[in-house]
């Protein structure tokens, strides 16, 4: 599995035009900081020795904390539902603006140009996509109790 770090430096430097500057929370700062920490919680927290993650699973949840909050409208969940945007409609009022990102960030990932993972195999691309979309699915505060309770870990 080798990433094609060329790609990986145009990918991010589209999700990092794809984020809203005049949003005042959920812009490019905040996708950066998040990335940073995950990689943080990774390396230097010993996430990856406790939870077993292998080389997949750290490419996955790195793009993902950097694009979980990609074309953020600064409009929350709640907003969407309540005034039935097209967000809302498209996703069932579920998990509205955690959908769009993953939607959208993919959609970026799958472009020619950007696709770092072009070299992964099928299954590995396939695993990829799915773990980049649950993670950022997670992320949706409605449901955070759920994932928090899932994960138990052993210092």
């Amino acid at each position: 599995m080798q990433i094609n770090f060329d790609k990986l430096a145009i990918f991010l430097m589209e999700i990092q035009n794809g984020y809203h500057t005049d949003v005042q929370y959920h812009n490019d700062l905040h996708g950066l900081d998040v990335a940073q920490m995950m990689y943080l919680l990774i390396y230097q927290g010993k996430l990856a020795q406790m939870a077993e993650l292998n080389y997949l699973d750290l490419v996955s949840a790195v793009t993902a904390a950097a694009c979980h909050d990609y074309d953020h409208d600064g409009f929350n969940n709640g907003y969407h539902v309540n005034f039935m945007t097209n967000r809302a409609l498209r996703y069932h009022d579920k998990a509205v603006q955690e959908n769009w990102h993953a939607s959208k960030a993919m959609k970026v990932l799958l472009k020619p140009e950007n696709n770092f993972s072009e070299a992964f195999s099928t299954e590995a691309k396939l695993v990829m996509r799915r773990r980049f979309i649950g993670m950022i699915l997670a992320t949706d505060m409605a449901d955070h109790m759920s994932h928090s309770n899932m994960i138990e870990f052993k210092i």
